[in-house]
């Protein structure tokens, strides 16, 4: 077989007697007999389909095909012959069992051997499996096609985790008459959950910086990666966390902080990623350590030179007081704190002067990686004697640096690799003649992106520009709306990005997945200063701003009364890019009505999301803000102000800031913005106890709605009213509401509002004793909220159930309840609901005469909700009041005064801690 006739689609076959070492040493007479037939069995199958065997280890066989169908059936075939040899065992011992793997995929071939990454994963999959069981990856399966026999078929074992494999692997049982069928799970990593991204790329060379890297995060909790730009620290930092994914059973957190312009939102870029919400009244960095303190987890915090001194802070609160945390950083220079690992990734290696060799320059890491990119592109390309002096110098003259190679490698599409040298060679004149003391690799990577830049066509160049204003990446119709109106760039923009990754200065969208584009940092910032240089910075941050402040103004209406989960994912995906467009707007003396706007039309998506904080934050600067805007502008800015003030308890600012915008919006006679911002003030009148004023608000906002023929609002004001009547303790008024509610939404189609209504049907039916009916109606509105995946709404509604659940006797199945929803709440930092689930609580443990944790609980419960000037709404405070009062029957006043004291005394943490003990138990 000349297999030198496939490179790209060679398929492995290897193959080993399952514990042979064993039998090796206790009965090696045997095993000599059993080796001898294996190995003929194995050849006759091999050979007889053209395959080869290539080595043999030990009892280990190791065979190349031209074809995974040829390989397929030299698996069959030695599997079928195995299992019917009569072995004639002695001393008790069962037949030989026979693992075998096959795996599809490039390979190198020296010496008659092969290397590379397809026999990595080749022997990786042996090792995972059992004794007559036949294992392909996915390449294979897939490279089969209709190729496999009639008489086999292919079991799904799912994807699988392997050790040192940086990404799964998609595994399948080769299964048919005469094979063995075992069904063994397979000896795989497990899960770990992690948000690391694909790699379109193979990591090339870099073998002693990684293992220096892994050796450093097993021995300290912080290990730094520096170097200057473009020597490849993330992807070096991405590969060491892929391959210690089994050290972190809690997970692996890539953190991108390139896009962060503001050192105040790290903790908020650490919290998005790791699920953790905001809670008012509480330093985000404090539920950070919450969340982090008992698992075992593994932060990459990326690019942190632009924010050094707040990501050194953040890191060393969290090494404080989370054990279980590691960091891993890439920085251009250390953090600088005690106990520091540093590592300084160097550039790949390079070849020696007046190597010309092919063979030996393909070892060399830099060269690999220029091949390699090249063969991406154009797989024909080899390395010959001929253009292997190129290769090497450039190489050379750009100092092994990864990005600089990637970036020559593109030009291979335009110009011979001679080309490239002599191109390179005139750039780097000066800077090879000079001192190298004063040469740092920055301009050396700089001259390089000077080079490609100016190889661009001019409409190109624009793009590139215009492009280093986004932050986080964007899409093909927001590049084209920030370019200016030479028809040249917006008309053809598709094209113009398309060049751009083909000449690697733009990152090609994922197959598959998001149609997102984004630029390397090192990219971005040298467009951004090209972007200054050309004047052109005011204009495109405008249409920036423009664009972004459209889309937010689209997203708002869809959010504030559908609650879109595809409008909250899509903004979402935009935050930095929102951000960006916030910050140019303070920047620019003239963006004052931009901003209130951006602000104002931001707000629900902020509140749904958790952003309560950074939210607050955006809003009452542009609001402090002097200079001219429009009144409506002004109003939705205050509105959202006060929402945000609301729900973290500052009832009194929110006050104001709600009447000044309920003022300016009759003023210019808008009546819906009208009746949305008093169903705020009602809310807080009704927080506060004043229900005649909570009434009066709500049923005036009800009366514009209807004048407008606004039906969501409508159906939002009678949601409100039934919340009103039933904490006025008309619970058939407020049946009747939140019926002709949800009658309303479902008309409009509006499920999560179907959700609402239908909760606050179940808590009117729940006050009037009808528990079954206020299951069913509960039970809908969990399952709606499930779909929609609104954890605000299924925190609510596993409370809502519980209590109902609570009520019928079944205080284990209420236990569960609760406990989902205050490990939601707690996501969510909404103490309110938190202080509902330990109320709660409460009852359970009185139910299971838990006496003292029950009167802890009472404390905590008081505490917090004194805490936050909150208060529980009627029909909870209905189901407390007695759980309290046996709990003091049961004890004496001196251990309830001591217990209710300690509860209240508790922090947040020890109250859920204790909350969570008395509902599992």
């Amino acid at each position: 077989m000349d297999v030198t006739s496939a490179p790209a689609g060679l398929t492995f076959l290897f193959a080993d007697i399952v514990g042979n070492v064993r039998l090796w040493e206790e009965y090696p007479a045997t095993m000599g007999r059993i080796l001898g037939h294996y190995d003929r069995l194995m050849r006759e199958a091999v050979q007889g389909v053209g395959g080869t065997i290539f080595k043999r280890s030990g009892s280990a066989v190791y065979a190349v095909f031209a074809a995974p169908a040829a390989a397929v059936q030299a698996a069959a075939a030695a599997g079928r012959a195995l299992a019917t040899h009569s072995w004639d065992m002695h001393n008790g011992l069962a037949p030989p069992g026979v693992v075998m793997a096959l795996h599809s995929g490039p390979a190198e071939q020296r010496a008659g051997d092969f290397f590379g990454p397809a026999l990595n994963r080749t022997a990786r999959l042996l090792g995972a499996g059992h004794g007559d069981q036949i294992l392909l990856t996915g390449a294979t399966a897939a490279a089969l096609g209709p190729a496999l026999p009639t008489d086999l078929t292919l079991r799904d074992l799912g994807e699988q985790r392997f050790r040192d494999l940086e990404q799964p692997e998609r595994v399948f049982q080769l299964i048919g008459a005469g094979l063995p069928d075992r069904t063994d799970p397979l000896r795989a990593l497990p899960a770990t959950a992690h948000n690391l991204p694909i790699q379109l790329t193979p990591f090339i060379g870099r073998a002693e910086a990684l293992t220096t890297v892994l050796h450093l995060l097993a021995t300290s909790r912080l290990v730094t990666l520096t170097g200057s730009g473009g020597t490849g620290k993330t992807r070096l930092a991405l590969q060491a966390a892929a391959q210690s994914l089994d050290r972190f059973p809690t997970g692996v957190w890539v953190v991108e902080l390139a896009a962060l312009t503001d050192p105040a939102l790290l903790a908020q870029a650490v919290a998005t990623v790791l699920g953790v919400r905001g809670e008012p009244g509480r330093p985000l960095e404090a539920s950070l350590i919450a969340h982090l303190q008992p698992q075992t987890t593994l932060l990459l915090l990326d690019n942190c030179e632009h924010v050094l001194t707040a990501c050194a802070a953040l890191v060393e609160q969290l090494r404080a007081a989370c054990p279980g945390v590691t960091v891993l950083a890439s920085s251009r220079e250390p953090l600088s704190l005690p106990n520091e690992a540093v590592y300084r990734v160097p550039s790949l290696s390079l070849p020696p002067t007046g190597a010309t060799d092919p063979s030996a320059l393909a070892t060399v890491e830099s060269v690999r990686l220029f091949l390699d990119r090249v063969q991406a592109a154009q797989p024909h390309f080899r390395l010959t004697a001929d253009n292997a002096p190129a290769v090497a110098q450039i190489c050379r003259r750009l100092d092994g640096i990864p990005l600089a190679i990637e970036l020559a490698a593109a030009r291979v599409r335009l110009l011979p690799v001679d080309g490239i040298a002599a191109r390179l060679d005139d750039r780097f004149r000066l800077l090879t003649g000079g001192s190298r003391t004063a040469l740092p690799r920055q301009q050396t990577l700089r001259a390089l992106i000077d080079w490609s830049y100016d190889l661009l066509p001019d409409a190109e160049r624009r793009l590139l520009r215009a492009l280093s204003v986004f932050a986080g990446g964007f899409t093909a119709e927001a590049a084209a709306a920030v370019t200016d109106t030479d028809t040249t760039v917006s008309g053809n923009c598709a094209d113009s990005l398309q060049q751009l990754i083909n000449k690697s200065l733009l990152v090609e969208p994922i197959p598959d997945g998001s149609p997102r584009y984004s630029l390397l940092e090192t990219i971005r910032q040298y467009a951004r200063d090209r972007l200054t240089e050309a004047g052109e910075s005011a204009a495109v941050r405008i249409r920036h701003r423009d664009w972004f402040l459209a889309l937010a103004e689209e997203a708002e209406a869809p959010i504030r009364e559908q609650q879109a989960v595809q409008w909250l994912d899509r903004l979402e995906l935009e935050h930095d890019n929102l951000r960006a467009a916030l910050e140019w707007c303070q920047d620019d003396p003239a963006g004052i009505e931009a901003e209130l706007r951006l602000v104002g039309a931001l707000q629900p998506f902020w509140l749904r999301r958790g952003y309560w904080i950074e939210g607050r934050a955006w809003l009452d600067a542009a609001l402090d803000r002097p200079g001219p805007a429009t009144p409506a502008a002004r109003a939705k800015a205050l509105e959202g102000a006060g929402r945000f003030a609301t729900g973290q308890g500052d009832f009194v600012e929110a006050h104001t800031q709600l009447e000044v915008s309920v003022k300016l919006y009759r003023e210019i006679g808008d009546r819906k913005s009208t009746a949305r911002a008093l169903v705020d003030l009602s809310w807080i009148a009704q927080r506060q106890g004043d229900i005649a004023e909570a009434k009066n608000a709500l049923e005036e906002s009800l009366t514009l709605y209807r004048v407008v023929d606004h039906k969501p609002g409508v159906a939002s004001v009678l949601d409100n009213l039934s919340i009103l009547a039933l904490n006025r303790g008309d619970a058939h008024s407020a049946q009747l509401l939140a019926e002709e509610s949800l009658q309303l939404r479902r008309m409009l189609n509006n499920m999560q509002g179907v959700a609402s209504s239908a909760l606050n049907l179940g808590e009117a039916l729940r006050a009037q004793g009808q528990l079954i009916p206020a299951t069913h109606v509960v039970e809908s509105a969990l399952r709606i909220y499930t779909d929609c995946m609104d954890r605000s709404g299924l925190a609510l509604a596993s409370h809502n159930l519980g209590q109902i659940t609570l009520a019928q006797g079944d205080f284990h199945k209420a236990a569960d309840l609760f406990t989902e929803s205050m490990v939601l709440y707690q996501q969510l930092g909404n103490k309110e609901g938190i202080a509902m689930c330990w109320a709660a609580a409460v009852g359970v443990a009185a139910k299971r005469s838990h006496w003292l944790h029950a009167a802890q609980l009472c404390g905590a419960t008081d505490g917090l909700l004194q805490a936050i000037n909150a208060h529980l709404d009627p029909p909870d405070a209905g189901a407390y009041a007695p759980h309290v009062a046996a709990v003091q029957a049961a004890i004496n006043e001196t251990e309830w005064t001591a217990a209710w004291t300690a509860g209240q005394a508790m922090s947040l943490q020890e109250a859920l801690e204790l909350a969570l003990a008395s509902l599992i138990k």
